[in-house]
Protein backbone atom coordinates (compact mmCIF):
# COMPACT_ATOMS: atom_id res chain seq x y z
CA UNK A 1 0.00 0.00 0.00
CA UNK A 2 1.32 3.77 -1.03
CA UNK A 3 0.62 6.36 0.99
CA UNK A 4 -1.33 9.15 -0.13
CA UNK A 5 0.49 12.82 -1.87
CA UNK A 6 1.20 14.90 1.33
CA UNK A 7 -1.25 17.81 -0.23
CA UNK A 8 -4.38 15.42 0.29
CA UNK A 9 -3.39 14.90 3.82
CA UNK A 10 -2.10 17.47 5.07
CA UNK A 11 -3.49 21.35 5.56
CA UNK A 12 -1.96 24.36 4.64
CA UNK A 13 -0.73 26.84 7.28
CA UNK A 14 -3.89 29.23 8.19
CA UNK A 15 -3.56 32.32 10.35
CA UNK A 16 -3.43 31.67 14.26
CA UNK A 17 -6.91 30.94 15.22
CA UNK A 18 -8.46 34.20 17.46
CA UNK A 19 -9.40 33.52 21.15
CA UNK A 20 -12.79 31.25 21.51
CA UNK A 21 -14.59 31.93 24.77
CA UNK A 22 -16.50 28.36 24.14
CA UNK A 23 -15.79 26.27 20.76
CA UNK A 24 -19.49 25.34 20.98
CA UNK A 25 -21.86 23.22 21.48
CA UNK A 26 -20.71 19.55 22.04
CA UNK A 27 -21.10 16.88 18.64
CA UNK A 28 -21.33 14.06 20.97
CA UNK A 29 -19.97 12.38 24.36
CA UNK A 30 -18.70 9.43 25.49
CA UNK A 31 -18.28 7.70 29.16
CA UNK A 32 -14.82 6.77 30.10
CA UNK A 33 -14.88 3.85 33.07
CA UNK A 34 -12.53 4.47 36.16
CA UNK A 35 -12.68 1.92 38.92
CA UNK A 36 -15.98 2.84 40.63
CA UNK A 37 -17.17 5.59 38.34
CA UNK A 38 -16.16 7.11 35.26
CA UNK A 39 -15.69 10.45 33.40
CA UNK A 40 -17.74 12.09 31.03
CA UNK A 41 -15.86 13.41 27.80
CA UNK A 42 -17.59 15.74 26.20
CA UNK A 43 -16.39 16.34 22.59
CA UNK A 44 -16.38 19.64 21.51
CA UNK A 45 -15.99 21.47 18.02
CA UNK A 46 -12.45 20.83 16.96
CA UNK A 47 -11.05 24.75 14.96
CA UNK A 48 -8.16 25.18 13.07
CA UNK A 49 -5.08 27.17 14.56
CA UNK A 50 -1.92 27.92 11.90
CA UNK A 51 -1.17 24.51 10.55
CA UNK A 52 -3.06 22.36 13.62
CA UNK A 53 -6.50 21.06 14.66
CA UNK A 54 -7.54 21.80 18.16
CA UNK A 55 -9.61 19.06 19.41
CA UNK A 56 -11.59 20.84 22.28
CA UNK A 57 -13.09 18.10 25.58
CA UNK A 58 -15.10 18.87 28.81
CA UNK A 59 -14.67 16.43 31.16
CA UNK A 60 -16.40 15.52 33.70
CA UNK A 61 -16.30 13.83 37.05
CA UNK A 62 -19.29 11.28 37.24
CA UNK A 63 -17.55 9.33 40.47
CA UNK A 64 -19.63 8.83 43.59
CA UNK A 65 -19.88 11.87 46.23
CA UNK A 66 -17.19 12.20 48.32
CA UNK A 67 -14.62 10.73 45.53
CA UNK A 68 -12.04 12.31 44.42
CA UNK A 69 -10.72 12.06 40.37
CA UNK A 70 -6.94 12.34 40.40
CA UNK A 71 -5.78 11.51 37.07
CA UNK A 72 -2.53 9.54 37.73
CA UNK A 73 -2.32 7.61 35.10
CA UNK A 74 -3.90 9.92 32.59
CA UNK A 75 -7.37 9.45 31.95
CA UNK A 76 -7.02 8.56 28.23
CA UNK A 77 -3.64 7.84 27.85
CA UNK A 78 -1.71 4.47 28.28
CA UNK A 79 -2.36 3.17 24.59
CA UNK A 80 0.53 1.92 23.14
CA UNK A 81 0.95 3.45 19.62
CA UNK A 82 4.28 4.21 18.65
CA UNK A 83 2.84 8.36 17.53
CA UNK A 84 1.32 8.85 21.06
CA UNK A 85 1.99 6.47 23.67
CA UNK A 86 2.98 9.08 26.38
CA UNK A 87 0.26 11.35 25.13
CA UNK A 88 -2.04 11.93 28.29
CA UNK A 89 -4.86 11.51 25.16
CA UNK A 90 -3.12 8.85 23.31
CA UNK A 91 -6.37 6.87 23.00
CA UNK A 92 -7.72 9.48 21.16
CA UNK A 93 -6.87 9.81 17.48
CA UNK A 94 -8.69 11.70 14.46
CA UNK A 95 -9.01 10.22 11.07
CA UNK A 96 -9.96 11.89 7.54
CA UNK A 97 -13.40 10.52 6.27
CA UNK A 98 -12.50 11.07 2.64
CA UNK A 99 -8.88 9.76 2.88
CA UNK A 100 -8.53 7.82 6.29
CA UNK A 101 -5.65 9.99 6.97
CA UNK A 102 -5.09 9.43 10.56
CA UNK A 103 -3.73 12.22 12.91
CA UNK A 104 -2.56 11.51 16.14
CA UNK A 105 -1.46 14.34 18.79
CA UNK A 106 1.11 16.61 18.15
CA UNK A 107 4.35 16.55 20.06
CA UNK A 108 7.35 18.79 20.43
CA UNK A 109 10.62 17.22 21.10
CA UNK A 110 9.79 16.51 24.80
CA UNK A 111 6.04 16.55 25.19
CA UNK A 112 2.59 16.32 23.54
CA UNK A 113 0.41 19.86 22.94
CA UNK A 114 -1.59 19.38 25.33
CA UNK A 115 -3.42 20.04 28.76
CA UNK A 116 -3.82 17.78 31.56
CA UNK A 117 -7.19 16.91 33.00
CA UNK A 118 -6.80 18.22 37.08
CA UNK A 119 -8.02 16.64 40.24
CA UNK A 120 -12.00 17.20 39.61
CA UNK A 121 -14.70 16.66 42.25
CA UNK A 122 -17.90 14.61 41.45
CA UNK A 123 -19.94 16.42 39.21
CA UNK A 124 -17.24 19.09 38.15
CA UNK A 125 -16.36 19.68 34.61
CA UNK A 126 -12.32 20.63 33.27
CA UNK A 127 -11.95 21.50 29.54
CA UNK A 128 -9.10 20.11 27.63
CA UNK A 129 -7.15 20.75 24.37
CA UNK A 130 -5.16 18.60 22.18
CA UNK A 131 -2.99 19.99 18.84
CA UNK A 132 -3.53 17.14 16.32
CA UNK A 133 -1.35 18.23 12.44
CA UNK A 134 -4.58 19.91 10.73
CA UNK A 135 -6.00 17.43 7.66
CA UNK A 136 -6.92 19.64 4.26
CA UNK A 137 -8.16 22.82 3.99
CA UNK A 138 -11.74 21.81 2.72
CA UNK A 139 -12.32 19.51 5.38
CA UNK A 140 -15.47 20.92 7.55
CA UNK A 141 -15.34 17.55 9.77
CA UNK A 142 -13.55 14.43 10.49
CA UNK A 143 -13.88 11.50 12.84
CA UNK A 144 -13.09 11.26 16.27
CA UNK A 145 -11.89 7.41 17.12
CA UNK A 146 -11.71 6.40 20.95
CA UNK A 147 -9.54 3.18 21.22
CA UNK A 148 -11.57 0.81 22.84
CA UNK A 149 -14.69 1.60 20.85
CA UNK A 150 -16.63 4.35 19.53
CA UNK A 151 -16.19 7.34 16.71
CA UNK A 152 -17.94 10.52 16.87
CA UNK A 153 -18.36 12.40 13.81
CA UNK A 154 -16.66 16.79 14.84
CA UNK A 155 -17.20 19.50 12.79
CA UNK A 156 -14.34 21.68 11.98
CA UNK A 157 -15.45 25.65 13.03
CA UNK A 158 -13.49 28.55 11.22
Amino acid sequence: MTAAPSGRVRGSTLPVAPFRASPGDPAGSFGWKLGQGELEVKVLPAYRDGAYLVASFDVVSRLPEGRMFVPVPAPLGGWSHEFSARSDYGALTLVDPATKARYYPVKTRSDYVENQVPVIQPGQSSRSYVYFPAPPDDRTSITLEVAGGGTHEVPISR
